[in-house]
């Protein structure tokens, strides 16, 4: 007997229509239960390492949406996140509900994919901006998921706020630039609110640390991504600590005072 009908037949009495329980799923377990696998769509890779990189790192979280088995024993939702259990190693609960009618396909994960913004409820560019936290926060190894974005929100939600709110909207100030600013502010929210002010009046001498940074971010080539952080930190690090500004280099030591500060106000 498959592990599909014993589980049905513990779980989901003869007859009765579709039932839904909470099970925790080991790599074992998840190998057996995708011999059930026999008519999904073709797997993605990506999305399986995003699944195992929460697993494995023990963000993975309950929720509502459930491995699917029809009447038939076949699996017809989860083959992702069952995947994703058998690359992580990890053991983790999940529904899994039984007796869906047959003819029923994974409707779940079928039409428009969600964005970041959707699955959090957030606006795009606060999620955009916890998206460009992730690395700088929890590693650069770490992945943009919907958890890792949700563990960002949670510790710098009003900081994130503050920057899409008040850091003018300029040419070149995305997100990777307003994650600089939202990481400060966290840590030293009195020198970021004076910085976005003189940014705001277009007041930065040649040697001043916002007028280095007006005169990058406006060039025709700016920091991207993780250089425009390391930059925008680095920025309001000389200028908290009230540098003159020949030249703007050593751009994790930005992140480094910041981090160092964030400890101490802790």
């Amino acid at each position: 007997m498959s592990l599909v009908a014993q589980l049905i037949a513990q779980h989901a009495p003869a007859g009765a229509g579709p039932v839904t329980v909470p099970l925790a799923i080991s790599p074992v377990m998840a190998t057996e239960l995708l011999r059930a696998n026999l008519g999904n769509r073709e797997l993605r890779r990506a999305q399986v390492d995003k699944y195992a990189y929460d697993m494995a790192s023990g963000r993975w979280e309950l929720t509502h949406q459930a491995i699917a088995f029809n009447r038939a024993h076949v699996l017809i939702d989860g083959q992702h996140r069952l995947s994703a259990v058998v690359q992580s190693r990890a053991t983790v609960t999940m529904l899994v509900t039984f007796n869906v009618e047959a003819r029923t396909q994974a409707p779940i994960d079928r039409g428009l994919s969600r964005t970041l913004g959707d699955i959090t409820q957030t606006s795009s560019r606060t999620a955009a901006v916890a998206a460009a936290l992730v690395p700088l926060v929890l590693g650069e190894e770490a992945m943009v998921t919907h958890v890792s974005v949700s563990h960002i929100l949670e510790c710098y939600g009003a900081s994130i706020a503050w920057a899409t709110k008040h850091v003018p909207r300029r040419r070149h100030l995305g997100a990777a630039v307003l994650a600089g600013f939202a990481f400060a502010y966290q840590a030293d929210p009195r020198s970021v609110s004076r910085f976005v002010a003189a940014l705001r009046d277009c007041d930065g001498g040649n040697r001043s640390a916002v007028g280095a940074f007006m005169r990058r971010s406006d060039c025709s080539r700016p920091p991207e991504g993780g250089d425009a952080t390391r930059f925008t930190l680095r920025c309001l690090e000389l200028y908290a600590r009230g540098r003159k500004v020949t030249a703007v280099t050593d751009l994790d030591r930005g992140l480094a005072y910041f981090f160092r500060l964030g400890e101490v106000s802790s």
